[in-house]
């Protein structure tokens, strides 16, 4: 198998799709390595599904731009969105989709395009942005309201809701670690950045700066952060020696400060290795700079408002060709949840219990899996008991023992069919 021997690559976007829709470049040098053709992407919408699908919204149209990641034209298939989408995010997984339209949160499974949740008690305006956590249990949206929200997938109701802002929420970014180890950092209209412990939902940080805050990036080893402002300037803050208070003011000074863009900065990545930060802008440009230095090493031209910018390692099939292999798929997306299906994401969403030794010691003693039983008054709708059974201390009449004998035989047939599909892949 051939390997691309590019270690990084930046992958652009802006809103004309004159050229291309989106771009890969190798940062080192400033040239082309792969376009993928068709429409325009909206900001805030672009994402991977897995390695198979790279995805966005259309800035006007309730419509997808899908390709497969080893493709240059998209998928003839038209995925239609309930609305133009204003932020969407696939779960890093690829089994679950996040897009907003105005104040609502539409909630997709990939594989079948059912639409498992519509949120509308969150956000009383629109949604500018949605992230998901890097183990894709939880997902963050912050709005035009100000508010920001963390939300679990199998909850109707926010986990944490923030409301420190005063104007509406620009981006999101979610640092590393689980979803229960991260922090959050965002970029608002009122001048400020704000940082979030994810684990205790306290308010680390707030830090103050002189202009509009439009864009927000952390660097590997969140150390150093970089906000985009509405003059085209790009300005830096330490997180390795915080104030002792919550308070940190950041003046607009040479030291800080990136100067090149003529208007508002729309997208902040970083490099992997913290060298390198792009900056995207409504110039029509994306900007490498070197960080330490400050100095801009190259100018990317676009023929539009740039709307994506992410540093990546470059994904199977994106280079080269023979290393693609489809490992997800997307379905056409339900625009409506369908009556009666309130609890539908507990029933889709369940884990599998391997069978062990010990499972068996078990069994053979009376003992039945909770997870199990579980997974089976969810499928079937039998009510039944979430403790396990002990024949030795409880007495069944007939029709329990019956019943019983029929959740063993359902339980058995489902572990087969589980551990013969796993052994397959």
């Amino acid at each position: 198998m051939k390997m691309s021997s590019h270690l990084e690559v930046l992958l652009s976007s802006e809103d004309t799709g004159q050229m291309w829709n989106m771009c890969v470049w190798d940062p080192s040098t400033g040239s082309t390595l792969k376009t993928y053709k068709g429409n325009a992407t909206k900001a805030k919408t672009a994402g991977f599904i897995s390695n198979t699908f790279l995805i966005s919204g259309q800035p006007s149209k309730p419509l997808l731009n899908v390709w497969n990641l080893d493709k240059h034209e998209q998928k003839p298939l038209k995925y239609i969105t309930p609305g133009v989408l204003q932020a969407l995010c696939p779960s890093p997984c690829g089994h679950y989709l996040v897009g907003t339209v105005a104040e609502r949160i539409y909630l997709w499974q990939t594989c079948n395009g059912k639409l498992l949740k519509l949120l509308t008690n969150g956000h009383y305006q629109k949604i500018n942005v949605v992230r998901f956590t890097s183990d894709g249990s939880q997902f963050v949206t912050g709005g035009e309201d100000g508010n920001l929200l963390v939300w679990f997938l199998n909850s109707d109701l926010p986990r944490f809701s923030w409301s420190h802002h005063s104007l509406g929420i620009t981006d999101i970014h979610i640092g590393h670690g689980d979803g229960f180890t991260s922090r959050i950092f965002t970029s608002s209209k009122d001048q400020t950045s704000k940082v979030y412990c994810l684990s205790s939902g306290q308010l680390l940080l707030d830090i103050e700066f002189t202009s509009i805050l439009t864009s927000i990036t952390i660097d590997s080893a969140e150390e150093l952060g970089f906000v985009g402002d509405k003059d085209g300037h790009v300005q830096s803050f330490s997180l390795k020696h915080p104030p002792r208070d919550l308070k940190m003011k950041c003046l607009e000074t040479e030291e800080h400060c990136y100067r090149g863009h003529t208007a508002n900065v729309t997208c902040l990545a970083a490099s992997l290795d913290g060298q390198m930060l792009a900056s995207g802008s409504e110039d029509c440009s994306v900007r490498l700079w070197h960080i330490a230095s400050h100095q801009c090493l190259r100018v990317l031209p676009h023929k539009g408002v740039i709307t994506t910018l992410f540093f990546m390692l470059p994904k199977p099939g994106m280079l080269v060709l023979d290393d693609f292999k489809a490992d997800r798929t997307l379905a056409l997306l339900e625009n409506t949840v369908m009556p009666g299906t309130k609890s539908m994401l507990k029933n889709d969403i369940f884990s599998l219990d391997i069978i062990t030794n010990d499972d068996a010691a078990n069994e053979e003693q009376g003992f039945q899996e909770p997870s199990a039983r579980d997974l089976l008054q969810n499928s079937f709708g039998i009510g039944i008991s979430s403790q396990p059974i002990l024949p030795t201390s409880i007495e069944y009449d007939a029709d329990e023992d019956d019943q019983i004998k029929v959740l063993k035989t359902a339980n058995q047939k489902l572990y087969q069919a589980a551990v013969k599909a796993i052994l397959k892949e």
